[in-house]
């Protein structure tokens, strides 16, 4: 069995508008690793199990630009750096 090495960003915020972002990689070790698609750039598995912290509803990957929507509240969360920003002030709402 081989090791998933998996990296997560972490982007916290502070008062006064300040972040802190950092990232961790994780070793796993399972018979199933994660599965890649060349032309989109967040790991399918991560794609089921993301949801918008506004509904929890499940969110559809947009390519251009690269972007995770809503359907229920139709919030769009923009991916910076195959990072997607899940923060409901930095979200835009399409109509």
């Amino acid at each position: 069995m081989k090791p998933s090495l998996v990296r997560v960003a972490l982007r916290l915020r502070f008062p006064g508008n300040s972040y802190f972002v950092f990232f961790v990689t994780v070793c796993l070790y399972s018979e199933r690793f994660l599965q890649y698609n060349p032309f989109v750039m967040i790991a399918k598995d991560l794609l089921e199990i993301l949801v918008c912290p506004a509904c929890k509803q499940a969110l559809e990957y947009r390519e251009n630009p690269e972007s995770l929507k809503c359907k229920q509240c139709r919030r769009v969360y923009a991916v910076k750096d195959d990072i997607p920003i899940m923060l409901l002030d930095e979200a835009t709402i399409e109509a």
